[in-house]
Protein backbone atom coordinates (compact mmCIF):
# COMPACT_ATOMS: atom_id res chain seq x y z
CA UNK A 1 0.00 0.00 0.00
CA UNK A 2 1.24 3.51 -0.76
CA UNK A 3 0.78 6.46 1.53
CA UNK A 4 0.61 9.92 -0.02
CA UNK A 5 2.28 12.79 1.75
CA UNK A 6 2.12 16.53 1.27
CA UNK A 7 5.53 18.09 0.91
CA UNK A 8 7.17 20.88 -1.08
CA UNK A 9 10.11 18.51 -1.76
CA UNK A 10 10.42 15.82 -4.46
CA UNK A 11 8.78 12.50 -3.65
CA UNK A 12 9.77 9.17 -5.14
CA UNK A 13 7.94 5.88 -4.96
CA UNK A 14 10.07 2.77 -4.91
CA UNK A 15 9.63 -0.95 -5.25
CA UNK A 16 11.82 -3.11 -3.06
CA UNK A 17 12.98 -6.69 -3.24
CA UNK A 18 11.24 -8.25 -0.27
CA UNK A 19 13.04 -10.52 2.15
CA UNK A 20 12.19 -11.90 5.58
CA UNK A 21 15.74 -11.87 6.96
CA UNK A 22 16.09 -15.66 6.85
CA UNK A 23 18.41 -17.48 4.48
CA UNK A 24 20.77 -20.46 4.57
CA UNK A 25 19.82 -21.30 8.16
CA UNK A 26 20.53 -17.79 9.44
CA UNK A 27 18.01 -15.29 10.81
CA UNK A 28 17.92 -11.48 11.15
CA UNK A 29 20.05 -11.13 8.02
CA UNK A 30 17.85 -8.73 5.99
CA UNK A 31 20.64 -6.12 5.53
CA UNK A 32 23.06 -8.75 4.19
CA UNK A 33 20.33 -10.39 2.08
CA UNK A 34 19.57 -6.97 0.54
CA UNK A 35 23.23 -6.55 -0.35
CA UNK A 36 23.35 -10.11 -1.70
CA UNK A 37 20.25 -9.41 -3.85
CA UNK A 38 22.13 -6.47 -5.39
CA UNK A 39 25.23 -8.58 -6.07
CA UNK A 40 23.12 -11.33 -7.65
CA UNK A 41 21.66 -8.75 -10.05
CA UNK A 42 25.14 -7.41 -10.83
CA UNK A 43 26.70 -10.64 -12.08
CA UNK A 44 27.37 -12.70 -8.97
CA UNK A 45 24.39 -15.12 -9.06
CA UNK A 46 26.33 -18.00 -7.46
CA UNK A 47 27.44 -15.96 -4.43
CA UNK A 48 25.91 -17.33 -1.23
CA UNK A 49 25.09 -15.45 1.93
CA UNK A 50 27.58 -17.54 3.92
CA UNK A 51 30.35 -16.87 1.38
CA UNK A 52 29.62 -13.13 1.27
CA UNK A 53 29.58 -12.93 5.08
CA UNK A 54 32.88 -14.81 5.16
CA UNK A 55 34.40 -12.32 2.70
CA UNK A 56 33.29 -9.56 5.08
CA UNK A 57 34.95 -11.22 8.05
CA UNK A 58 31.72 -12.14 9.84
CA UNK A 59 31.70 -15.40 11.76
CA UNK A 60 29.09 -17.80 13.09
CA UNK A 61 28.39 -15.85 16.28
CA UNK A 62 26.66 -13.13 14.20
CA UNK A 63 24.47 -15.47 12.12
CA UNK A 64 21.38 -14.63 14.19
CA UNK A 65 22.11 -10.99 15.01
CA UNK A 66 20.60 -8.15 12.98
CA UNK A 67 22.72 -5.43 11.36
CA UNK A 68 23.48 -2.64 13.79
CA UNK A 69 26.21 -0.15 13.01
CA UNK A 70 26.71 0.37 16.76
CA UNK A 71 27.28 -3.32 17.58
CA UNK A 72 30.79 -3.57 18.98
CA UNK A 73 33.08 -6.57 19.27
CA UNK A 74 36.65 -7.59 18.58
CA UNK A 75 39.46 -8.15 21.05
CA UNK A 76 38.89 -4.91 22.96
CA UNK A 77 35.12 -4.72 22.40
CA UNK A 78 35.43 -1.44 20.50
CA UNK A 79 35.18 -2.46 16.83
CA UNK A 80 31.95 -1.72 14.93
CA UNK A 81 31.73 -5.25 13.52
CA UNK A 82 28.84 -4.87 11.07
CA UNK A 83 29.85 -1.45 9.79
CA UNK A 84 33.40 -2.75 9.23
CA UNK A 85 32.03 -5.83 7.45
CA UNK A 86 29.89 -3.70 5.13
CA UNK A 87 32.92 -1.49 4.45
CA UNK A 88 34.99 -4.54 3.48
CA UNK A 89 32.29 -5.69 1.03
CA UNK A 90 32.01 -2.17 -0.38
CA UNK A 91 35.75 -2.22 -1.06
CA UNK A 92 35.75 -5.73 -2.59
CA UNK A 93 32.83 -5.00 -4.94
CA UNK A 94 33.46 -1.23 -5.45
CA UNK A 95 30.16 -0.28 -3.81
CA UNK A 96 28.65 2.84 -2.34
CA UNK A 97 25.90 1.58 -0.05
CA UNK A 98 23.28 4.25 0.60
CA UNK A 99 20.80 3.40 3.36
CA UNK A 100 17.60 5.43 3.48
CA UNK A 101 15.22 5.28 6.42
CA UNK A 102 11.55 4.92 5.63
CA UNK A 103 8.33 4.18 7.34
CA UNK A 104 5.09 3.15 5.68
CA UNK A 105 2.95 5.14 8.10
CA UNK A 106 4.74 8.36 8.92
CA UNK A 107 7.90 10.38 9.09
CA UNK A 108 11.16 8.85 10.22
CA UNK A 109 14.32 10.91 10.46
CA UNK A 110 17.96 9.83 10.73
CA UNK A 111 21.21 11.74 10.80
CA UNK A 112 23.80 11.04 8.12
CA UNK A 113 25.86 8.78 10.36
CA UNK A 114 27.39 5.37 9.64
CA UNK A 115 23.98 3.98 8.65
CA UNK A 116 23.60 6.61 5.94
CA UNK A 117 26.49 5.86 3.59
CA UNK A 118 29.00 3.02 3.53
CA UNK A 119 31.87 2.86 1.03
CA UNK A 120 32.92 5.14 -1.78
CA UNK A 121 32.79 2.86 -4.82
CA UNK A 122 31.20 3.71 -8.15
CA UNK A 123 28.37 1.13 -7.93
CA UNK A 124 25.42 2.56 -6.01
CA UNK A 125 23.45 0.15 -3.82
CA UNK A 126 20.26 1.68 -2.43
CA UNK A 127 18.78 0.00 0.62
CA UNK A 128 15.78 1.19 2.57
CA UNK A 129 15.48 0.63 6.32
CA UNK A 130 12.05 0.27 7.91
CA UNK A 131 12.00 1.17 11.58
CA UNK A 132 14.99 -0.06 13.54
CA UNK A 133 15.37 -3.55 12.25
CA UNK A 134 14.33 -4.34 8.67
CA UNK A 135 16.14 -3.65 5.39
CA UNK A 136 15.18 -4.22 1.74
CA UNK A 137 16.99 -3.48 -1.51
CA UNK A 138 15.42 -0.71 -3.60
CA UNK A 139 14.72 -2.43 -6.90
CA UNK A 140 13.43 0.52 -8.90
CA UNK A 141 11.76 3.89 -8.79
CA UNK A 142 8.15 3.97 -9.93
CA UNK A 143 6.65 6.73 -12.09
CA UNK A 144 4.27 8.89 -10.06
CA UNK A 145 1.16 7.89 -12.00
CA UNK A 146 1.38 4.20 -11.07
CA UNK A 147 -0.36 2.72 -8.05
CA UNK A 148 0.08 -0.46 -6.10
CA UNK A 149 2.00 -1.75 -3.12
CA UNK A 150 4.83 0.74 -3.27
CA UNK A 151 6.57 2.82 -0.68
CA UNK A 152 6.75 6.59 -0.73
CA UNK A 153 10.26 7.65 0.06
CA UNK A 154 11.11 11.31 0.58
CA UNK A 155 14.65 12.51 1.06
CA UNK A 156 16.95 15.45 0.72
CA UNK A 157 20.47 16.07 1.89
CA UNK A 158 21.22 19.14 3.96
CA UNK A 159 24.40 18.89 5.99
CA UNK A 160 24.04 15.09 5.91
CA UNK A 161 20.49 15.13 7.27
CA UNK A 162 18.23 12.72 5.44
CA UNK A 163 14.48 12.79 5.96
CA UNK A 164 12.34 10.09 4.43
CA UNK A 165 8.67 9.29 4.66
Amino acid sequence: MSFPIQSPYPIDKVNTIKNNGTKEGMTDQCFWISLLDYLHKQGFPELTLKRMRSQAGLNANTEHRMFDSDYLGGLNGDEPIFYNAATILAEIYKLRIQVYSANRVGEHTIKGDARGLIGDGHKLVEIVQFGDSHFELIDNYVPQNKTGDNIYIFFFNLNNLIIIV
